[in-house]
């Protein structure tokens, strides 16, 4: 119990979006109606099969644009179960606090590929380089936040109202955008996201040094403080 304490308290998550509000809310009234079986592990691991649905839905897309709406149905499962997994945790103390952060963040990770995969079968050929630039910025996103967790405590999964939520309902959003519209529209939507993640990358990055750079410079002046004269 001192353990799981202390690493709650370390794992301090910061920032709040949009929809943090209505979910929490949400959240409150699902969880009496969740069955005694399902239990945090199996909510955690859901992804998998979510990631399943999302990779056949944008490959079939390739023949017809309706098979976007399987795609975004992994992503709205996926939206439910990872926001579940921890809260059912917590309320029936599972224990599995380590195991569920490694897990949790690892298959995010994965998540976030399916859907790069996903797009890759319908993006152009002389575009398709365009996803790799997509996945390393992504993945520069979780080191980002995983550094940043590991020398100040703080796991901000948010910043300016965007989090992993209003992520899901954009890839939702733009697949039914190419469903109803002309694939087209596709690469100019991919070069604006990309574009935006670039900037907002670095401005994250910025802001984090700054944080990280007046934590080491306290630390030296108490340190100096203490030193006799």
């Amino acid at each position: 119990m001192l353990f799981k304490k202390r690493f709650n308290k370390f794992a301090d998550k910061r920032g709040t979006w949009f929809l943090r509000k209505l979910e929490d809310a949400l959240v409150v009234k699902i969880l009496p109606f969740l069955p005694p079986w399902l239990e945090t592990y199996h909510l955690t691991l859901a992804t998998l099969f979510w990631i399943v649905l999302i990779i056949i839905g944008g490959y079939f897309a390739t023949e017809n644009m309706n098979y976007l709406w399987i795609m975004s149905l992994g992503v709205m499962g996926q939206y439910v179960t990872d926001r579940l997994d921890g809260e059912v945790g917590r309320k029936r103390d599972t224990g599995l606090i380590k195991w569920g952060f490694y897990m949790d963040h690892f298959l995010d990770y994965l998540f976030l590929c399916s859907i790069v995969i996903s797009y890759w079968f319908l993006t152009p050929y002389e575009y398709k380089y365009i996803l790799f630039v997509v996945l390393a910025i992504s993945a520069a996103y979780f080191v980002h936040t995983i550094l940043y967790f590991g020398v100040t405590g703080q796991f901000e999964i948010a910043r300016e109202g965007f989090g992993p939520s209003e992520f899901r309902i954009m890839v939702i959003a733009i697949n039914s955008m190419l469903i109803y519209l002309d694939r087209i529209i596709f690469v100019p939507m991919l070069l604006t996201f990309l574009s935006a993640n670039i900037l907002y990358l670095i401005v994250s990055i910025y802001r984090a040094q700054q944080t990280i750079w007046e934590i080491d410079m306290t630390a030296k002046h108490k340190l100096v403080k203490k030193l006799p004269n």
